[in-house]
């Protein structure tokens, strides 16, 4: 509980950031599939695409707050967006980043409001 930082490191992780605003950042060294809650609270997600090794999968699941994504070493041009069911998945050259229920439209459901890309670019809900 409380503001947590939180910083992912190698095999599958899971981290969560409980109550409070979190954030929760990709450190790399992470192969496998590694999901991300941040939990009730205000959370950013920051992952550095250009940390991925091994085609990892990375899900954000959250349903409290306004949520932002910060996503680094790639432009909007440089991503593929596809929807199955509620969730929303990213797909860079070298992974794949699930947003959990995404589309989910029930009170309980928050999901990433925003994702910030390096170039500036914003892109909402």
């Amino acid at each position: 509980n409380g503001d947590d930082i939180l910083i992912s490191n190698g095999g599958s992780d899971h981290l969560n950031g409980e109550a409070g605003n979190d954030t929760l950042i990709y450190g790399g060294n992470s192969s496998g599939n590694i999901r991300f809650n941040g939990g009730q609270g205000d959370d950013a997600y920051v992952i550095d695409v250009r940390d991925f090794v091994n085609s990892p999968l990375l899900t954000i699941q959250d349903y409290n707050g306004v949520n932002r994504l910060n996503l680094k070493g790639v432009n909007p041009s440089d991503i593929n967006l596809t929807r199955n069911d509620n969730s929303l998945e990213i797909s860079t050259a070298d992974g794949k980043i699930n947003l959990y229920d995404q589309f989910e439209t029930g009170s309980s459901f928050a999901g990433v409001d925003n994702i910030y890309f390096d170039d500036g670019t914003v892109w909402d809900k």
